[in-house]
């Protein structure tokens, strides 16, 4: 029972962010000035700071590459002090796949004043998937399609 709240859970942030990333919102994004922002880019790497929308010339620090490192770096600087922690995050232009959902937790949650907000860079389109490419797919009979996948027939891939 909790694992289908889980997934629901999963299927419904991922849902919202879709909707926040595909309605152009990054357009009214606050400015820099107001907020602090972590940068997320598929060109990125979870080593570096997150701070800045692009790796430097240098190729040693720029945006992160996850999702998921920027919510810990966020969690991790409201602990230390959280009137400097972030209260952005913009997703560079990209394919970002997800191997299981991106959980956001109420520890994760802004307020009216500072509200927390994960957004597309500014006139960007980046895509987030939690799907998997089936492949192997053969034509049987009437017409109908099949495919075996091992994980399904293991029971380590349920859906």
């Amino acid at each position: 029972m909790r694992s289908t709240s889980l997934r629901q859970r999963g299927v419904a942030l991922f849902l919202g962010f879709f909707l926040v990333l595909a309605s152009g919102y990054g357009a009214s994004v606050p400015s820099a000035g107001r907020t602090r922002t972590l940068y997320v880019a598929s060109n990125g790497s979870d080593h570096w700071s997150g701070t800045l929308p692009a790796p430097n010339a240098a190729g040693k620090d720029g945006p992160l590459q996850t999702l998921t490192a920027a919510r810990d770096r966020i969690r991790t600087a409201r602990r230390a002090d959280p009137a400097s922690a972030p209260t952005q995050v913009l997703v560079r232009e990209g394919f970002y796949s997800l191997a299981e959902p991106f959980v956001l937790e109420a520890e994760d949650s802004g307020s009216e004043a500072k509200p927390m907000i994960y957004a597309a860079y500014p006139g960007e389109h980046p895509v987030i998937s939690g799907g998997r490419k089936i492949s192997g797919w053969e034509k049987g009979e009437k017409n109908i399609w099949r495919v075996e996948i091992p994980e399904v027939r293991e029971g380590k891939w349920g859906f």
